[in-house]
């Protein structure tokens, strides 16, 4: 005999989905309003770092430098609503992994030596897996976009711009791409906030491998292009994940 659930309790297969959505009412939107001010430290971190590279205050830009994704994932855990949970929800777990990987590879990054490059790269080739794991199985709905086939256009022109310079290091950057690629296609089935920062985390990924591979770019101030759009992108990214977390824990009867 089949037992009907009892009332207000979801079934085991009523898993709700984190989508990108608004809120509808007025004091779950003052709360969250609230729960989203854990993005101002990040934001200031952002622009403080964004003002040491203009001004060529090297010290300013290397000291906060590391404080970005740390102030990123603080964002996230503060505003995901978890008032009776000692655990997070999974995706916002996932998350987290990328921005720790993210972290690592911002270390990484900051040290001279092509073994240091490597290890950067390798970093953050695995954060963007777990974009792409967060994307297609936790987050989004519905299918990739069409809009997506630009990314071919993209992967296209990058090889053939990187192509000849890059020697030795063909294969991993040749991977690296097919991967951030992979990962700004799934985001298309995310909401349009999650949808631009992967797009920006792409461009800030891209204008670097330009900067470092190809003599004579005559990219206008690349680092501090390179790291607005990272910093937007990485920060659009979370931002999305964060309204989705909020959105959810807010429908009746959902469950974390």
């Amino acid at each position: 005999m089949k037992q009907e659930p009892e009332p207000g309790v979801p079934s085991l297969t009523e898993v709700p989905s984190l989508t990108e959505e608004p809120i509808r009412t007025a004091e779950p939107a003052k709360r969250t309003g609230l729960q989203l001010a854990g993005f101002i430290p990040f934001v200031a971190i952002g622009i403080l770092h964004l003002a040491g590279l203009i001004s060529d205050q090297t010290w300013l830009s290397t000291a906060t430098k590391p404080l970005i994704l740390l102030s990123l994932a603080f964002a996230l855990v503060w505003t995901v609503p978890s008032p009776s949970s000692r655990t997070l929800s999974r995706p916002v777990v996932m998350a987290l992994v990328g921005l720790g990987l993210g972290w690592v590879g911002d270390i990484a990054l900051m040290v001279e030596g092509q073994t240091w490059f490597l290890v950067g790269l390798g970093t953050f080739l695995l954060a963007h897996v777990a974009y792409v794991v967060l994307f297609v199985r936790y987050f989004g709905h519905g299918r990739v976009r069409a809009a997506a086939l630009v990314y071919l256009l993209w992967f296209a022109g990058l090889m053939a711009l990187l192509w000849p310079h890059l020697g030795g290091m063909l294969v991993p950057v040749l991977l690296y791409g097919v991967v951030i690629g992979a990962m700004a296609v799934a985001a298309t089935r995310c909401g349009p906030t999650v949808a631009i920062g992967a797009a920006l985390f792409l461009l800030s990924d891209s204008l670097l491998a330009v900067n470092r591979f190809v003599p004579d770019a005559g990219l206008w101030q690349p680092d501090v292009l390179i790291m607005l759009s990272y910093i937007a992108g990485q920060g659009l990214i979370v931002l999305g994940v964060a309204r989705a977390a909020v959105a959810t824990a807010q429908r009746p009867g959902s469950r974390r």
